[in-house]
């Protein structure tokens, strides 16, 4: 049955974080899921943290910049460095992604890199690079390569290792627990209503009166647009969705009279940074870039290599705003976003 697997992304922050967000649109294009540890500081204190994220995942990124990157004083090495040999020890397969000199030069000129952001000289850096490439590397020229390479890279990993990959959807999962397409091409929705055809034998249909009301989110919904800062707006947007999503999937499984068909919600409650509702096979995704203060809709339709933007969500003083439906962030916006779902399923 289809798997969703999760990749470590690992690498130093200042001089990759625009890399970074190529890679996690990489991984997610590629119908995965990017594990960034992004604001979160790697110290001694914090590595059996490290350790636990990464055993948790199915395979490992590793994006060598221009910095070598904070020293480990228990081993010396910088923490992206032990970070690889961790994940190279415990069998993880990896994609390594190196910065060439020449870009890495381009970068500089460019003022994309600070002088503290350059450490290509040093010692510890030149070994580093050289057993990274030991294994099979690509080096990049130009960040318009970093997606299109991580998505090719993990759709390799996953034929090469899938079959000993657990992945989010565990393989012991019985496999009657699929929905076909054949099946999902009943699915229709209006506005506030979502129509699933559950099994072969029966067509089950919700109705909007089984959906939340804007009523259950109200005080969620204030406490968002209160006064704080884009990040924390964000992420509380973020939760805010979650927790629409959850109460969907909550209905459209007490819906089912047989236990077919896998519709499930996928969030990370550490890096806050996305929502999945999975109506397998397809799934939508709202994607948060914290960097760029914004939230990306997207929809995943029978294609498992294939991600399509439908909506952007900006912030606009203390609110988000849909930038396709000229809309705040809303339970009625959500059921809108479920809408243009069904509209790309009918179409394909």
């Amino acid at each position: 049955m289809d798997k969703i697997f999760k990749f470590f992304v690992s690498s130093t922050y200042t001089d990759l974080s625009d890399i970074r967000t190529q890679a996690m649109q990489g991984v997610l294009k590629a119908g995965h899921f990017p594990v960034m540890m992004e604001g979160f500081s790697a110290t001694a204190t914090q590595k059996e943290k490290i350790k636990q994220e990464i055993d948790d995942c199915d395979a490992y990124i590793l994006i060598v910049g221009s910095k070598y990157g904070t020293i480990d004083v228990e081993t010396g090495l910088s923490y992206t460095e032990w970070e690889y040999d961790y994940a190279a020890k415990h069998g993880l397969p990896i994609l390594t992604m190196i910065l060439s000199e020449e870009y890495i030069r381009r970068r500089m000129t460019d003022g994309t890199l600070k002088p503290s952001d350059l450490e290509i000289n040093s010692e510890k850096y030149k070994d580093f690079v050289q057993k990274a490439s030991s294994r099979q590397a690509d080096f990049i020229t130009s960040i318009s390569q970093v997606k299109s390479l991580t998505e090719a890279g993990v759709m390799q990993i996953v034929k090469d290792y899938g079959d000993s990959m657990t992945g989010l959807i565990s393989g012991t999962v019985l496999e009657d627990l699929r929905m076909t397409e054949d099946e999902l091409k009943t699915l229709r929705q209006t506005r506030n209503q979502l129509q699933v055809k559950l099994t072969n034998a029966q067509k089950k249909v919700v109705e909007d009166q089984n959906f939340p009301t804007n009523k259950e989110f109200d005080s969620l919904l204030s406490k968002i647009y209160e006064s704080r800062d884009s990040d924390t707006l964000i992420e509380s947007s973020i939760e805010f969705i979650k927790e629409f999503v959850q109460k969907k999937v909550g209905i459209l499984k007490s819906t089912l009279t047989n236990p077919r068909g896998n519709i499930s919600i996928g969030y990370s409650e550490e890096q806050k940074n996305e929502v999945l509702f999975n109506i397998v096979p397809d799934y939508i995704g709202y994607i948060a870039n914290y960097e760029n203060r914004t939230i990306e809709v997207m929809v995943k339709i029978d294609n498992p290599w294939s991600y399509e933007q439908v909506d952007l969500l900006q912030i606009k003083g203390k609110t988000l705003y849909s930038e396709g439906l000229n809309k705040e962030l809303s339970v009625d916006y959500l059921n809108d976003t479920l809408q243009m779902y069904t509209n790309k399923k009918q179409v394909n």
